[in-house]
């Protein structure tokens, strides 16, 4: 007759709780607006309203489970996190796409003398999800982490 095992519970890593740190972030963010574009139906075409509001509404409710994904609704994959960080990587220019089309709200105006601190803050907002996405990708105590007993 074997003992039985004794479940391995694996502390979560700095990156978890960077990812939990931007998702919480995120949803809170993303909720705020897509309520408050409701408020604003005057100012705004039909098409905009709705664009704003379901993309908003779509980034609030992922952030939000991959918050509780790394919390206490378990993810097994981290899979679900890099594709959330690569999401998240690419909101910014499909809601440039969208604002062309105008599906979705203006852009705040930016004077020339603020462009060169607007493109070193977008550079560093590329560079900060590259290296979280890398840093997903060949964490093993992440892997760990996901695939262990939660107490």
């Amino acid at each position: 007759m074997n003992p039985p095992e004794i479940p391995i519970v694996h502390k979560k890593p700095v990156v978890a709780y960077i990812v939990q740190f931007i998702a919480a972030c995120s949803a809170l963010v993303n909720a705020i607006y897509a309520v408050s574009i409701l408020f604003r139906v005057r100012d705004f075409p039909l098409l905009t309203i709705i664009g704003a509001f379901t993309l908003s509404a779509v980034v609030a409710a992922t952030s939000a489970r991959v918050f509780l994904g790394l919390g206490i609704k378990p993810f097994k994959k981290r899979s679900t996190i890099s594709l959330y960080l690569w999401f998240m990587l690419f909101l910014y220019p499909i809601t440039n796409v969208l604002r062309s089309f105008e599906a979705y709200t203006p852009a705040p105006y930016i004077e020339n003398n603020q462009l060169l601190g607007a493109f070193i803050a977008e550079i560093m907002r590329y560079i900060f999800y590259i290296i979280l996405i890398v840093w997903v990708g060949f964490s093993k105590r992440l892997v760990n982490f996901l695939t262990s007993v939660r107490l």
